[in-house]
């Protein structure tokens, strides 16, 4: 039985389902805070991770 793995990129990609998901997750926000650092920083997970461990949101 093959099992269908969403694409997981390098950068963070807010138009896709499984990504937001799974930062959310990892990062342990929601996809406001998310989406808030992916404007604020880019799509880099490093530097949404520092923008979201500074607590500026």
């Amino acid at each position: 039985m093959n099992r269908i793995r969403p694409f997981i990129s390098s950068d963070i990609d807010l138009s896709n389902t499984w990504q937001v998901i799974k930062w959310c997750v990892e990062l342990g926000c929601n996809y406001e805070k998310l989406q808030m650092a992916v404007d604020k920083v880019g799509t880099s997970p490093d530097a949404v991770r520092d923008y979201l461990k500074r607590g500026v949101i």
